[in-house]
């Protein structure tokens, strides 16, 4: 994340944003299972979540630095 950053909704600085994502090596897929962005003193300032079974698959980028972490390919 860049310095300086702000949220747009709530015109706050934004310090962490942390997301949880699922991953399908075989498939070479993934999917976002949440999203929460901090600002300064760990205030929360907007969360998101969906059920694993409702979540939405992207295709895997080419030359995905996470995709070859985790699965071993490129």
């Amino acid at each position: 994340m860049l310095a300086g950053q702000i949220d747009p909704g709530s015109l706050r600085p934004m310090r962490e944003v942390l997301i949880r994502q699922r991953l399908d090596c075989k498939g070479r897929r993934i999917a976002q299972l949440s999203r929460a962005v901090f600002s300064t003193d760990d205030a929360m300032i907007s969360y998101q979540s969906v059920q694993p079974r409702l979540a939405r698959w992207q295709p895997i980028k080419q030359n995905d630095p996470v995709y070859a972490l985790v699965c071993g390919h490129s």
